[in-house]
């Protein structure tokens, strides 16, 4: 999952950059580019943590656990 956030972090790089540049052009150009790429892996990204998170979760805590730190929240 690590990865995941270095290989997102260059696709917010060139957003941000973009944006910084004041450049209309560019701004456009790396949206264009790079929030698709951003919001696929995004969602990729949560499904792979919630998969595995949950996982790990339910390995680690009882149910009144669970339903205590829900409670908490």
């Amino acid at each position: 999952m690590i990865l995941e956030h270095k290989k997102l972090k260059q696709h917010k790089d060139a957003v941000y950059h973009a944006i910084n540049s004041g450049s209309e052009i560019d701004i456009k150009n790396a949206l264009k580019n790079n929030v698709p790429v951003i919001l696929k892996e995004l969602r990729l990204h949560m499904t792979d943590e919630d998969e595995v998170l949950y996982r790990i979760t339910s390995e680690l805590f009882t149910t009144e656990e669970l339903k205590e730190l829900d409670n908490s929240i």
